[in-house]
């Protein structure tokens, strides 16, 4: 089960994600990826990096298309 703050917070995405939709014919949302170095130790940035991944992988699942940006070079994943 998700923590309950987690919850609250990917409610209001989805909702935002909605909204979005209905509301807008083209919209460009850049996601910031963490956790790609590694696990923290320290509790407060893992779930940091679980909310974040969490809530990317809710965008990514609504959007019609997802790109990933690397140093410049672009790779379409959906």
């Amino acid at each position: 089960k998700l923590d309950t703050d987690f919850e609250s917070v990917l409610d209001e995405l989805e909702f935002f994600l909605r909204v979005l939709k209905t509301q807008s014919k083209l919209a460009v949302i850049v996601l910031d990826e963490v956790g790609q170095g590694g696990i923290s130790v320290n509790r407060a940035q893992r779930r940091f990096a679980d909310l974040n991944g969490l809530a990317n992988q809710l965008v990514c699942a609504a959007a019609d298309q997802v790109w990933r940006v690397d140093a410049g070079l672009e790779t379409r994943i959906k």
